[in-house]
């Protein structure tokens, strides 16, 4: 038995090198239109609305459900009611969340290489599953309540969470160091990515047993690796 694995081990390198990458496919002729991410944090942070109601009102018009998913995360009741308002006036105007917005800002002032990635994975998506529909994308801040989060045909990345390891609020707030060490930019898309394939396919109801998780984590991960090559 110890042969035989030994001999399986000196033979992995020969078998990759001969069948090669299958996951370096060519997806430049796959059209998907130009991804343009709409900064919810910024019509939240920025606006020159001092009417909430009517500030409730536009980005109820333009997140629809997402932005309803969202306002439950800030408000206390955990579901909207007639304390929205209030909720709403109190988050966007809290001295940490304005100093965290500062701090998105100032580490991503534009977003135009996260577009370009995101379209690549897109690309590498429909290459595989050109039937799938693919999501909108929209940035935003829920006060350290998630990274990336899906409702409906909306995905939303949490800037938040990807200011730099050494950030002070991190330390603040004190989050352990093994979560801060992966809270940076270079960690974004591949969370974008496992956030999305954990909806779009996620686990069997039936199946809840360790060697089934362990079989599900497997098959995240080779997504990954298909979208992000």
């Amino acid at each position: 038995m110890k042969v035989r694995f030994e001999l399986l081990v000196s033979l992995i390198p020969l078998l990759i090198a001969c069948s090669g990458n299958r996951l370096d496919v060519d997806v430049s002729a796959v059209k998907v239109e130009g991804i343009k991410i709409d900064r919810m944090e910024q019509d939240l942070f920025k606006t020159k609305q001092t009417d909430v109601n009517i500030l409730q009102k536009q980005l109820q018009k333009k997140y629809g459900s997402f932005y309803e998913s969202f306002q439950s995360v800030i408000n206390t009741v955990g579901k909207p009611d007639s304390s929205d308002r209030y909720n709403l006036e109190m988050y966007v105007s809290d001295p940490e969340m304005k100093e965290t917005f500062k701090d998105c800002q100032k580490t991503y002032p534009d977003l135009a290489w996260l577009e370009k990635d995101i379209h690549s994975v897109y690309q590498h998506f429909n290459y595989y599953f050109p039937s799938r529909q693919l999501p909108r994308v929209v940035t935003d801040m829920s006060a350290f309540y998630f990274y990336v989060l899906r409702v409906d045909s909306t995905i939303g990345i949490d800037l938040e969470m990807y200011l730099g390891s050494s950030n002070k609020i991190y330390q603040m707030i004190q989050f352990p160091k093994y979560k801060t060490m992966t809270m940076r930019k270079e960690y974004m898309v591949s969370d974008f990515v496992r956030g999305w394939m954990t909806t779009e396919f996620p686990k069997s109801d039936d199946k809840k047993d360790f060697l089934s998780e362990i079989i599900y984590e497997g098959k995240l991960m080779y997504l990954s690796d298909a979208l992000i090559p």
